[in-house]
């Protein structure tokens, strides 16, 4: 099990590597890395006879950014803002994708994974589900609303890079989150 998913992330880590080498995005080649784990860790769960989360997290955890985390803390630390956000930008971009990745393996090697229980359970399981996420999109809306309102008066013009920065953090969070 630990060779079968040591032999992944390496494989895997390499090809993201390479991307990165040829240009890539990071958060992109983190996303296909991951996709790699995600359907490769499926197959070879299956073949082994081992739970796929023990072949594809560990795999996984190798490609989180360790040293932009690092120097995002750091640029806090010394009073260098926009630096630290635009790493925290960066390193939260790799972990949804990686996330993304490996929600999508798991979707194309096991179809019923995300949809088999909404079937089975009926429309009564999501009324719940659409009422937290209806309060949780208002909630984040009142947020995006007032941090921009309150970030383009702070300095008289209404013309803010703070406010916008903040504002496509927050709308591409909820895009994340919301899927």
């Amino acid at each position: 099990m630990a060779l079968i998913a040591a032999t992944l992330g390496m494989v895997a880590n390499a090809a993201r590597l390479a991307l990165l080498a040829d240009g890539v995005r990071s958060y992109l080649a983190a996303f296909i890395a991951a996709l790699i784990i995600g359907v490769a860790g499926g197959l070879l769960g299956r073949v082994a006879k081992v739970p796929r989360t023990t072949v594809t997290i560990p795999a996984a955890v190798v490609m989180i950014p360790g040293p932009v985390i690092y120097a995002a803390v750091h640029n806090f630390a010394v009073g260098d803002i926009i630096n630290a956000l635009s790493r925290f930008t960066e390193v939260s971009f790799v972990d949804l994708f990686i996330a993304g990745g490996l929600s999508v393996g798991r979707m194309l090697t096991d179809p019923n994974w995300a949809f088999s229980r909404y079937i089975d359970s009926g429309f009564g399981l999501l009324q719940g589900e659409v009422a937290f996420l209806t309060a949780t999109l208002i909630v984040i809306d009142m947020t995006i609303a007032g941090l921009y309102w309150a970030m383009s008066h702070a300095t008289g013009q209404g013309d803010d890079v703070m406010a916008k920065l903040i504002r496509k953090v927050l709308y591409v969070g909820a895009f994340a989150y919301i899927i």
